[in-house]
């Protein structure tokens, strides 16, 4: 089982971040979030959304 540690920035976030921690199938002992890539893909997901890609 990874680190319960959650990353996320939003709920939603967090609750998948655990998810994907406790997966049975997960080999990282330790997840790790980093911030910069968070706000770079929440700018790109609000862009998107934005402009009708998703």
């Amino acid at each position: 089982m990874a680190d319960q540690t959650t990353c996320g920035n939003t709920e939603q976030a967090r609750e998948l971040s655990l998810l994907i921690a406790n997966d049975k199938g997960q080999q990282r002992s330790v997840l790790k979030c980093n911030p910069t890539l968070v706000m770079l893909a929440e700018t790109k997901a609000k862009d998107m959304a934005e402009r009708g890609l998703v």
